[in-house]
């Protein structure tokens, strides 16, 4: 079958799909804005997610990318879509993600504010409560189905070998077409196209973050962390999408340059410079160049502001909101809508994200609302 004819067939599949009330993408339902500028988890996509450091970048990607995908097939087991997850985790253990995973749905499911580090008991003046205690075994089976579509590897820690790890999973569940060219004038077989097993499993690699990759070596020589991470994101993300067909998330923080707060000439600070993006990226620049899609994650109360995005009387009290304000950026969007931004409130410690009221539309209630959320937290 020729490119054109697999492109053609693919678009009236996916047509016929949405007729019959089937899916093509994993929805991030529980953030509705968003999911009316980005369709949420779909194939052939690399996504940067950047940030500076501890703005909550990796808890935003696993929000997206792990425990939105899971609430969402775990409630409609008769979804047409289902996922695999790679999660490369280069700056904590597996338990600790796990620990993530249980904060998180205690909060969800209960609105029990308690971070991983509570959980463990190793404050001197906290051991976990039996009540908490109770609801985690009763989450034994959303816990049970997340570990079904999660491989977490927290020891694989270069580029090449993520790159093979993926790939012979891959090789594994799917089939390579092949096709007759000739080249030098003689007549050779190679590889078409892959096709998986299951054309309605969606395959995720997360790497949590990218500047953390071990150095490689090539033609016997040390590649520099800044090489490294190009030949990762040029050559082995690029093959795993355009090959493989998978959805890959990249955790990368902004350069601390970036993060420096700069003045005009009156002092007044410059907010947008204060913002993530593509050139502020840390380690390597270039990497912006590989991706489809970039969010930057800003916390503007790390900067004393009073309110944000204030105008005519309307604005974000950030006196109230404090630290639980995050504003969701789209830096960069080769397949729709870009600079765009959502606002959320943040609860770090259950790495849990909600969209907030547009600044003109915030009420009374929704800061109480956060208000209480923070005075919770165990």
């Amino acid at each position: 079958m020729s490119l054109y004819e697999r492109t053609i067939k693919k678009i009236r599949e996916n047509k016929a799909k949405r007729l019959s009330g089937e899916i093509i993408a994993l929805p991030w339902h529980g953030l509705p804005r968003l999911s009316r500028i980005l369709p949420g988890i779909e194939p052939e996509k690399i996504t940067i997610i950047t940030s500076g450091p501890k703005a909550g970048k990796s808890q935003i990607t696993n929000y997206l990318y792990l425990f939105q995908p899971i609430d969402y097939l775990f409630d409609h087991p008769d979804c047409n879509l289902n996922i695999k997850i790679f999660y490369f985790s280069l700056e904590i253990s597996q338990e600790s993600l796990m620990r993530q995973a249980i904060s998180y749905r205690l909060f969800t499911k209960y609105g029990v504010t308690i971070s991983p580090q509570k959980l463990m008991s190793i404050f001197q003046n906290y051991i976990l409560d039996d009540y908490i205690d109770g609801l985690i075994d009763k989450e034994r089976p959303w816990l049970n189905f997340l570990e079904q579509h999660l491989d977490i590897q927290d020891s694989i820690r270069n580029g090449t070998g993520i790159y093979m790890y993926i790939k012979r999973w891959c090789e594994a569940n799917g089939t390579w077409i092949y096709k007759d060219v000739i080249y030098n004038g003689k007549a050779e077989t190679v590889k078409d196209y892959y096709i998986p097993n299951n054309p309605n499993l969606i395959t995720v690699g997360i790497i949590d973050h990218i500047s953390l990759l071990a150095q490689e070596k090539s033609d016997g020589s040390m590649l520099t962390l800044h090489q490294s991470i190009g030949k990762f994101s040029s050559e082995y993300c690029l093959r795993l999408r355009d090959k493989y067909k998978m959805c890959i998330a990249l955790v990368q923080q902004q350069a601390l340059a970036s993060e420096q707060q700069q003045f005009t000439s009156s002092g007044k600070s410059i907010i947008e410079k204060l913002k993530p993006g593509p050139d502020g990226l840390a380690t390597n620049k270039e990497t912006s160049r590989d991706c489809n899609l970039m969010f930057g994650l800003f916390n503007p109360y790390k900067y004393d502001f009073k309110t944000y995005k204030a105008k005519d009387d309307t604005g974000y009290d950030l006196t109230r909101l404090q630290d639980n304000h995050r504003e969701l950026l789209i830096l960069l969007n080769r397949d729709g809508i870009s600079s765009a931004a959502i606002d959320l409130v943040f609860n770090g410690a259950c790495s849990y994200f909600q969209e907030l009221p547009r600044p003109e539309d915030i009420q009374e209630t929704d800061y109480l609302a956060v208000e209480e959320m923070r005075k919770n937290v165990i």
